[in-house]
């Protein structure tokens, strides 16, 4: 970059690290902003019943799994079981926004758990999640991320570090989501005169044939 001319010394010297320091920030935050995370699984399309993955966590680090929400979906939950180590969760959209987390869904018992959209009946111990975390989300591709507390999950650009260096071990995590139930309607019931009319049509109906034929 050429600066003018006028700027020349020192104070040229200072425009020159201020521009160069500014550069390499930009060029972190947009490295940053395409870092999509590795995920160990791919959930797929998930738009009925639940799928469960067994995951090994390694202190000090975060899984990452993907998943695709249906249009259709009207529920989506997301919860850990079967494990030893105090661990949240959080799901962020495509983009590297978070969109929630959780932590110590049940008190003492270490699992996290999400629940959107309404008619799942989520619960987990005694406690109701169906609906805890907010309305149905988007139908797109989401990132859910697990880690040991204490994870630092901020709010954009897939950043969900953990500063848990010694807590590692098994868990499961499983995401479950369906369409909503389609009411079946009740019949309606007919009027009590109605079967008279019908004989009445029947009778005069067949009168009328009597006398063609006649």
């Amino acid at each position: 970059m050429q600066f003018p001319e006028r700027i020349s010394g020192q104070m040229g010297e200072i425009m020159v690290k201020m521009f160069g320091a500014a550069t390499a920030i930009a060029a972190f935050f947009a490295g940053a902003a395409n870092a999509v995370p590795v995920t160990i699984d791919n959930f797929g399309a998930i738009s009925g019943g639940a799928e469960r993955f067994a995951g090994e966590l390694t202190a000090g680090f975060v899984d990452w799994y993907s998943v695709e929400i249906a249009a259709d979906a009207a529920y989506f939950d997301i919860y850990t079981s079967d494990t030893e180590i105090d661990l949240e969760v959080g799901i962020y959209s495509a983009g590297g926004n978070l969109v929630a987390m959780n932590d110590d869904a049940v008190a003492f018992a270490g699992d996290a758990a999400l629940s959107f959209g309404t008619g799942s009946g989520f619960e987990l111990g005694d406690m109701m999640f169906d609906g805890r975390s907010g309305p149905m989300l988007a139908a797109g591709l989401y990132y859910i991320a697990v880690g040991a507390f204490f994870v630092n999950f901020e709010e954009m650009n897939f950043q969900a570090e953990s500063e848990n260096t010694t807590a590692s071990g098994f868990y499961n995590l499983t995401v479950k989501s369906d369409v909503a139930a389609t009411p079946v309607p009740s019949p309606v019931p007919l009027p009590a005169s109605l079967p008279l009319l019908a004989i009445a049509l029947g009778g005069f109906a067949g009168l009328r044939q009597f006398g063609t034929r006649q």
